[in-house]
């Protein structure tokens, strides 16, 4: 698979950034692909009162929980 982005503040706006790297060859998945499109379009990021990190945007919203 091969979905890595970086994400930081410009000037108080939610920039990513896709990183570029090598995957096993296949394509994507539906739901992979709604990743993608999520991070891509992200405007807003914040905490969740279930301690988890919501990216979200016009293209959906992506929820990351730590291990």
């Amino acid at each position: 698979m091969n979905l890595a982005w970086n994400w930081f503040f410009e000037n108080d706006r939610l920039t990513t950034e896709r990183i570029p790297v090598e995957g096993c060859g296949r394509a994507l998945l539906p739901e992979e692909e709604a990743i993608g499109t999520a991070f891509d379009g992200a405007t807003h990021v914040g905490r969740t009162p279930a301690n988890g990190i919501e990216f979200g945007g016009e293209n959906g919203s992506i929820l990351l929980f730590g291990q």
